[in-house]
């Protein structure tokens, strides 16, 4: 399985969201394997909603504790999913956020990380 993570401000979806939607969809397409998303935040379920039109599995965590971005809420809950699904590879946006959040989850699983990878 392959994952990425939708980044998002109150339920507006980053950019680099859609972005990773496509790459990841290549990723699990050259590994064979499925592709998934996480959501994380308060009353996201209709943001989840819209990436499930790309008929992909996806996690939804919906808690008030998730309104605002903290690494340690937003951390906990990228881990939630991990005891169901091991995925191969994790997708997160180069950005602020993704950064924050990819390095401790990366550090937790013990495993290696490649940020701010661009394309020319």
């Amino acid at each position: 399985m392959s994952g990425y993570f939708i980044e998002h401000t109150e339920g507006k979806p980053a950019t680099v969201s859609w972005e990773l939607l496509g790459e990841g969809a290549k990723l699990a397409k050259t590994l064979g394997v499925e592709l998934c998303s996480i959501v994380i935040g308060e009353k996201v379920n209709t943001l989840q909603e819209s990436f499930c039109v790309w008929r992909i599995q996806s996690f939804l965590i919906d808690a008030p504790v998730f309104h605002h971005y903290r690494t340690e809420t937003f951390f906990q809950g990228n881990m939630l999913p991990g005891g169901k699904v091991k995925p191969e590879i994790l997708l997160m946006g180069a950005t602020g956020m993704g950064r924050d959040l990819a390095g401790a989850v990366a550090t937790k699983l013990n495993t290696g990380l490649t940020a701010g990878l661009y394309r020319a």
